[in-house]
């Protein structure tokens, strides 16, 4: 059950996340690497967000999406 949509994946400099789902904004979204660590932590207001990834190393991330209501939905992206 997809609840996010991540695209370009993989990624070189940029990514659009979009939420398939109807949420209560605003939401956290974060980006972990592989070792755990929150790399990226941004606020989202609306159901797609573009967001920039140039600082971010190459390698696997998971992005979480944070509702108000504690809901967690997951997705993975690949930076090139």
């Amino acid at each position: 059950n997809q609840k996010l949509n991540i695209y370009p994946n993989p990624a070189t400099t940029q990514i659009t996340v979009s939420a398939l789902a109807q949420l209560e904004y605003p939401c956290k979204l974060e980006v972990i690497d592989v070792a755990g660590r929150k790399v990226l932590e941004i606020e989202m207001d609306e159901s797609s967000l573009a967001i920039d990834l140039g600082n971010i190393h190459a390698g696997l991330y998971t992005l979480n999406l944070i509702t108000g209501k504690g809901e967690i939905f997951r997705g993975k992206v690949i930076k090139q």
